[in-house]
């Protein structure tokens, strides 16, 4: 998500009705013809999808009205007024986004069930007590590696709709430690043996929970790794 200058848009919106009787400017007629130009327009459009991004309703006469009087330092509210204001609004917009995030938890969270009801009954999937589904795609031969132990693997992470967030292929194996990786990962691993290939599928409870990872993993995510054991690591 863009940041954007909070000020700005606070005197956009309270410029509304001073700014309600202006001409409308044709946007659509403004050419690009330097780089100061493009450089003013970018400028411009980086506010815009700012403002997008956070769903916030303004009016484009008032909008231009307060960037025209920025850039003649001429505002119509005092500092005291615009500090009161934003301050106000801040509080509107975190409110804002932690329903937004509540309901998105909810939202994925349900996905998240809905695909591992259906998921358990298709051919080859095993539930275990934990919760975790398995599914194998090759049999490996030799040991199983215990809880503590390190393992080279080729991974692909991906969300239920077969998304890849991560894998190891374009850069070679990983190296893991087991107890240092998501349960239902680890928990999976230990029942391969070297040369296996298994589908695992990994409620939230067994990967992130609700928390967001790494900016990547939303919270509440039910994730599908595809794992090949290549050996374990012997230190």
């Amino acid at each position: 998500m863009k940041t954007i200058n909070i000020s700005f848009i606070l005197i956009s919106l309270i410029l509304i009705l001073q700014s309600c009787n202006s001409n409308k400017i044709d946007a659509d007629a403004i050419l690009l013809k330097n780089r100061q130009d493009t450089i003013s327009y970018i400028i411009g459009l980086d506010y815009g999808l700012g403002i997008m991004d956070q769903e916030i309703e303004v009016n484009d006469l008032a909008i231009y009205k307060g960037l025209m009087d920025g850039l003649k330092d001429s505002p119509l509210l005092s500092d005291s007024i615009k500090e009161h204001l934003i301050a106000e609004f801040d509080i509107v917009l975190k409110e804002r986004l932690v329903e937004k995030g509540k309901k998105f938890l909810e939202e994925n969270l349900q996905k998240g069930r809905e695909f591992m009801t259906t998921n358990r009954t298709t051919e080859g999937v095993v539930e275990l007590e934990s919760g975790l589904q398995i599914k194998v795609m090759k049999q490996g031969t030799g040991k199983q590696p215990n809880s503590t132990d390190s393992v080279l693997v080729h991974y692909r992470a991906m969300f239920v709709d077969r998304t890849v967030f991560d894998m190891s292929y374009d850069r070679g194996p990983a190296g893991i430690r087991l107890n240092a990786v998501i349960a239902g990962l680890s928990e999976g691993v230990q029942l391969m043996k070297p040369g296996a290939i298994y589908e695992l599928f990994i409620p939230p409870k067994l990967a992130y929970g609700d928390k967001i990872f790494a900016n990547v993993i939303p919270g509440g995510s039910t994730l599908i790794y595809s794992i090949e054991l290549i050996e374990i690591v012997n230190e």
